[in-house]
């Protein structure tokens, strides 16, 4: 089961190996968020699972094997580790058996023994995560199918229901009975519900699993007619990508942001990349609020036409949660010390993301790696193949960056980014190159011996990467592969632990940084923060216990970045800062994220650089009247008892109007019958809050775009 590979030299660097059986394994996933994390190997119908990061594995029985339904089969209690939910494949030896179905099966002592609590499921989870907190500690929620009998291969277009438990389905409530899924993302739970007998969708979200409230789309549309992908909510708001095109190798869509209970949605960036699974090339950065990364089509008019054109993809990162996005800055040179043949429009850096990324767990950055992202891309006026990419690496949360390898790799952080670890995932290989450096050197170790190359599929630590054991899956080169798992461990690699010391710069292995130190200013959502990080060059490990408190230095007066454009409003393309789509309000919201204190305040009620409030109109519009009587009785006087002075009156009246044209936002007059109709009309309307006393898990993304392919074909 485990110990160090034979005829590899001495290394300060601990091997183990674990292997399967010829042919068995299916996949390796993480669970739980216990210190210890679970890494279960599934392989027939025994789960082999490591508490001490891979040096060894014990066997977890399961009744039957695993759900040919499912894509995750195990979800663990956050709370209790030993409580799992596990999706079993019943009557299911042959795909043509005519009963095989999915199980949802409990266990609340670590698989000594189950209980099966629901059939015909597509899907249960434990109604809690981190963050997502049901009122009862142990509710479930499933989706399953209202059918349960049959083979469930032939139910892909029957009637789906979303149904909650407390009790292991001794008792079920049913919020909703036509679903087409449901997921939890951070602290939301998301239920995609089908509306019109089944030919548009609904979002319904909840912050406990009890209440819920719809989304609200911009143009008061409350329905979705394609396709969504639910995207990360880490910032008290839902991303939320909604398909405008999916013809195929055109696939993209619009982003919106969500409120801070995730009902009311504005529009982000248009033409995000999306593939034909769902999937779309949307990141956050982990560890800082406010940064995320994404993929946009440039050829989307193009596209559209048909023909033989391809997509073309630039890069775009964000530093204000969503409100703004511009090009990810270039660098320099090449880690060759080459320069970069890169000018004109749209040269920058371009990142591959989630449409094209094999292993979705390799995510560009990590919470305890404060500032530090890495990715396979280029330098260019476009996104080249994942192949012919190069790996890149920013220190200071994605304002600078720098090749660090050629040629693309899987990556992982360790030891809060003091470890960064690279491995060959195009060709089988039998070694990774680690730096301790920042990324400025890069050591090769050799972890097999050279007739026992992997074909290297994902890369792990535990979930916050602040050790420095991590975990390698690969297949063996054999012409039936084995499925193999490596641990590597790096303890022996550094034996100096880094000291914070902050009132002794000499002995301080830690410096203070802002992400926004090189920006304009130094604040970010109303804040001055700095991190503690390791000092470049530091020759010394930080240790798993390391956990600083970011250090707030002051809280900022409000500027326009501190606003974002509220429900129906989108923002001026030219960056005026105004909002031209008018339905009411201000036209402006206050950033979720932002902590300001003083300065501006757009998100008052129909300030200046949207529409006036409607009792401003009416003022202007009192007094417009009695100033157009005295004007007329003064040429009427004129005209009855002194004619020359209606020369002096018709003098005047064009100042007169010059003031009035100035003192009065026709556009605004014009539109203010419409505006009270629609607030008349508004009154028989009501809108039941999300409860936001409940604060939910890692990024997660939903794909629904399989359940519409009838309507079009239909609608073609």
């Amino acid at each position: 089961m485990q110990g160090t590979v034979p005829g590899l030299p001495a290394s300060p660097i601990a091997v183990s190996v674990f292997s399967t059986g010829v042919g068995t394994s299916l996949g390796v996933f993480r669970g739980g968020f216990e210190v210890r994390p679970v890494a279960p190997v599934i392989s027939d119908k025994v789960q082999y699972y490591t508490e001490d990061r891979g040096k060894t594995f014990q066997p977890l029985r399961v009744p039957n094997e695993s759900s040919l339904f499912a894509s995750r089969h195990m979800f663990f209690h956050p709370d209790n580790p030993s409580w799992i939910i596990y999706l079993a494949g019943v009557e299911c030896d042959s795909v043509f058996t005519s009963t095989c179905h999915e199980e949802a099966l409990v266990t609340r002592n670590h698989g000594q023994h189950w209980t099966a609590v629901n059939q015909y499921t597509r899907g249960c989870q434990w109604a809690q995560t981190d963050k997502f907190i049901s009122r009862t500690h142990g509710t479930i929620f499933c989706e399953e199918y209202a059918t349960k009998h049959g083979s469930q291969f032939t139910l892909s277009q029957s009637r789906r229901q979303f149904v909650t438990s407390d009790d292991d389905f001794a008792t079920v409530h049913t919020p909703f009975d036509n679903i087409v899924h449901f997921a939890i993302i951070e602290e939301y739970l998301v239920v995609a519900v089908f509306t019109g007998g089944g030919s548009n969708l609904r979002l319904q979200l909840s912050m406990n699993g009890e209440t819920f409230a719809p989304a609200h789309l911009p143009g008061n549309v409350h329905d979705i007619n394609k396709a969504y992908t639910v995207l990360n909510s880490k910032e008290r708001a839902i991303f939320l990508h909604v398909t405008t095109s999916n013809a195929q190798g055109a696939e993209f869509g619009t982003l919106f942001t969500s409120n801070s209970n995730g009902t009311y949605y504005t529009s982000s960036l248009p033409y995000v990349n999306r593939n034909e699974q769902g999937l779309v090339d949307f990141e956050k950065m982990a560890g800082i609020e406010g940064i995320a990364l994404v993929n946009q089509v440039r050829n989307p008019r193009e596209l559209l036409r048909g023909g033989t054109a391809s997509k073309e993809i630039q890069s775009r990162i964000s530093f204000d949660n969503g409100a703004s996005w511009r090009s990810l800055a270039a660098p320099g040179r090449d880690s060759l010390g080459h320069p970069f043949q890169c000018d004109g429009e749209g040269c920058g850096l371009h990142l591959n993301s989630f449409t094209v990324r094999s292993d979705p767990v390799n995510i560009l950055s990590a919470s305890s790696a404060v500032g530090l992202m890495l990715g396979v891309g280029n330098v260019g006026s476009r996104l080249l193949p994942y192949r012919d990419g190069d790996t890149f690496l920013t220190r200071d949360a994605g304002l600078n960056w720098k090749e660090i390898r050629k040629g693309a790799h899987l990556h992982e952080f360790g030891d809060h980014g003091a470890i960064l670890l690279l491995v060959d995932d195009e060709e089988p290989t039998d070694h990774v190159w680690y730096s301790l450096d920042d990324g400025n050197t890069f050591h090769k170790f050799v972890f097999a011996l050279s007739h026992t190359k992997q074909r290297i599929v994902s890369m792990t630590t535990e979930p916050q990467s602040t050790s420095r054991k991590f975990l390698l899956m690969g297949l063996s080169t054999e012409a039936t592969p084995r499925f193999i798992v490596t641990a590597l461990d790096f303890t022996g690699t550094e034996t100096l632990q880094c000291v914070l010391d902050n009132n002794n710069e000499e002995t301080d292995d830690f410096e203070l940084w802002s992400p926004s130190a090189d920006r304009e200013g130094k604040c970010l959502f109303g804040q001055e923060i700095q991190y503690y990080r390791r000092i470049e060059g530091r020759d010394c490990y930080i240790g798993n216990e390391f956990e600083p408190t970011p250090k707030v230095i002051k809280h900022c007066p409000c500027t326009e970045t501190d606003f974002e454009c509220d429900y129906n409003f989108e923002r001026d393309p030219a960056g005026s800062g105004k909002c031209d789509y008018h339905f009411k309000s201000s036209g402006y919201r206050k950033i979720p994220l932002s902590l300001c204190q003083g300065g501006l305040t757009l998100d008052k009620p129909r300030e200046v650089y949207c529409p006036d409030k409607a009792a401003s109109i009416t003022l202007r519009l009192l007094l417009f009247l009695p100033f157009a009587a005295m004007l007329a009785g003064a040429i009427y006087l004129g005209l009855k008892n002194r004619r020359q002075s209606v020369g002096v009156a018709l003098l005047a009246l064009p100042g007169l109007v010059v003031i009035l044209l100035h003192s009065i936002d026709w556009r605004r007059l014009l539109a203010y019958p419409l505006d009270l109709w629609d607030r008349i009309m508004s009154f028989k309307y009501r809108y039941a809050p999300v409860q936001q006393d409940e604060p939910a898990s890692d990024l997660l993304m939903e794909n629904y775009e399989d359940y519409f392919d009838h309507w079009e074909e239909e609608e073609a």
